[in-house]
């Protein structure tokens, strides 16, 4: 421990930093002030720390925080735009009358009349709503991205099969009928409920952190015409219920989990078993479809040894991949591997329900998912070439595969895989 701890420097090289931050883990572990450490702040509030993450300065953003933001962008858009619509929101068809009045003009008014009636009566019926209840919420840039998408597909109008202003014959006495083009589908009405984990349990953000975020959307949705809604619920895994999140009739549901499922416990930790009654609430939503980011590494198990081995790996890889993107000098690099270094310092140091981040391979989780009666959803191709194009020019070890069971998307550096995205229903 002494030769390593003569080789530990916060601000040496990636190995050094390695060892720096795994020592201190061990020293928290041993003198007792594990869970102290690992709920202390970070130096720079949370919210700042992610846009650090997200945009990473001139360096550009970290490969890992951007397969997560691109590979959901397109798998949640792709869930809701190719999903079918509830039946009762179909449109019905313009009932078609067989008027036999001889006067032309009266048909023609009664014609304009029915087909305004119809055209007013569109907003109820094809309106569809969608839902997305986001567990583990941040003001990341997927959102934005997401709202254009949805705007751009749903503003965009068919092609008419007839002229919208037929020229009668020079004979004719018949008024010409306008015939009204065909309408674009119209803008859904997206919902947001924003469950942020984190603020209270590290106490990084104030209260009003998360509805300033749903103000914030609801501004980039006003200017793309798109309807929406946000409600924010700041709170812990324990004391988080379903009744915090509401769920209307008729609404489309997306469910999507970015690094939250691992911090339920399961029947190993608690008899109630978290993990089991939270799937099985997501289950009962009958959702279009459950988005899961993961990280793809075992700290559940019981076994000391195995888990600070396999921790420190993958944290050895996390760091590395950030060498890529944002040199050690970066003003926001320090920032960054906090971050991650806390899980670094939970997993190593802390026990029973203190050990917050308890994460799963996916494997594992493809086997808890279909217990519980999921069925995976591979990755859709236009996601796939969009996760993969993003690592054309970065460096060649990093690898974008599609697990040949689940059809998750695994992000991989040096053939160590590190963080998936898993689609199931």
């Amino acid at each position: 421990m002494r030769k390593l701890r003569r080789e530990a420097s916060a601000e040496g090289d990636t190995l050094q930093r390695i060892v720096f931050h795994a020592l201190a883990a061990l020293d928290a572990r041993s003198d007792g002030s594990a869970v102290a450490k690992w709920r202390q702040p970070l130096q720079a509030p949370l919210e700042e720390v992610m846009k650090m993450i997200g945009h990473a300065s001139q360096y550009g953003a970290p490969l890992l925080i951007e397969f997560t933001y691109i590979a959901a962008v397109h798998e949640i858009a792709r869930a809701l735009i190719h999903a079918s619509p509830p039946s009762d929101l179909l449109p019905k068809p313009p009932q078609q009358h067989d008027d036999q009045h001889s006067h032309q003009h009266q048909q023609h008014q009664q014609q304009q009349q029915q087909q305004q009636r119809h055209q007013e009566q569109r907003p109820q019926l094809q309106r569809r709503r969608f839902h997305i209840i986001s567990l583990g919420f941040h003001a990341a840039p997927h959102w934005v991205n997401l709202f254009m998408r949805l705007a751009a597909h749903f503003s965009s109008s068919p092609t008419p099969s007839h002229p919208h202003h037929p020229i009668p014959s020079p004979d004719s006495t018949t008024p010409p009928i306008h015939h009204t083009p065909p309408s674009p589908p119209l803008m859904p009405h997206v919902r947001i409920t924003g469950v942020d984990f984190g603020t209270l349990r590290f106490k990084e953000a104030p209260s009003g952190t998360v509805p300033v975020v749903g103000e914030y959307l609801g501004q980039v949705a006003s200017r793309l015409g798109l309807p929406f809604s946000f409600h924010g619920v700041q709170t812990t895994p324990e004391e988080f219920s379903p009744g915090m999140v509401r769920v209307e009739q008729g609404e489309e549901v997306v469910v999507m989990a970015t690094m939250s499922l691992m911090l339920f416990p399961d029947d190993s930790v608690l008899r109630s078993n978290p993990r089991h009654a939270l799937l099985k609430w997501i289950k009962s939503l009958n959702p279009v479809t459950v988005l899961h980011v993961g990280l793809d590494v075992d700290t559940n198990g019981p076994f000391f040894l195995a888990r600070v081995r396999e921790k420190i790996t993958k944290f050895s890889a996390f760091l590395e991949s950030l060498d890529c993107s944002m040199p050690h000098s970066a003003p926001t690099r320090a920032a960054c591997e906090e971050f991650f270094a806390r899980d670094l310092m939970n997993s190593i140091a802390c026990e029973g329900t203190n050990r917050w981040f308890r994460s799963e391979r996916l494997s594992q989780w493809q086997e808890r998912m279909e217990r519980m009666g999921f069925e995976s959803v591979p990755v859709g191709t236009e996601t796939l070439v969009a996760v993969r194009q993003i690592t054309e020019g970065r460096d060649k070890r990093f690898k974008v595969e599609l697990d040949s069971r689940s059809g998750a998307a695994v992000l991989s550096w040096h053939g160590l895989p590190i963080i998936f995205v898993a689609g199931w229903r």
